[in-house]
């Protein structure tokens, strides 16, 4: 299965901060063709993704929530908008992928995102690198693997 992981924009830092859990993740699909797009180090992350997807064709997405915010009490700011965005973006650029969510911000808000996000097909709130796998072999009956939502 072709496969895209993806994490939602937090904007740049300084220096980049590497997407650990993709990285986790995409070491454990090791049957299926894997291909990772950060938008956080492109100058135009909306651009850079039509690219990729013109390119790849990618049957199922893989979105990594990492933060919800800042964490920061001095300087709050909130990543919600950058991902519902993001979201909505990925949705109408690949109407037929599979869209999965996961990440340790999806993790803390799992059931609320869901809900607010009719775009997601899957979120995973366990270890991805365990559930993802799982969920690529049994696609079509979600409700067996552990530690996902999913639409019925």
């Amino acid at each position: 299965m072709r496969v895209l992981l993806t994490s939602c924009p937090l904007g740049r830092s300084q220096p980049p901060v590497f997407p650990l859990g993709l990285a986790y993740v995409a070491s454990a699909l090791k049957n299926h063709e894997v291909v990772c797009f950060d938008p956080n180090v492109v100058d135009d992350s909306f651009q850079g993704f039509v690219e990729i997807v013109n390119r790849w064709s990618p049957e199922i997405i893989g979105i990594s929530l990492r933060n919800i915010d800042t964490a920061q009490s001095y300087g709050a700011a909130s990543y919600w908008p950058s991902c519902v965005s993001w979201v909505k973006h990925i949705r109408e650029c690949c109407p037929n992928a599979v869209l999965t969510v996961g990440g340790a911000g999806f993790s803390l808000f799992g059931p609320e995102i869901m809900k607010q996000l009719p775009e997601l097909d899957v979120g995973i709130y366990l270890e991805g690198e365990e559930s993802f796998p799982e969920l690529l072999d049994h696609l079509h009956q979600p409700e067996t693997v552990k530690g996902v939502y999913y639409r019925s």
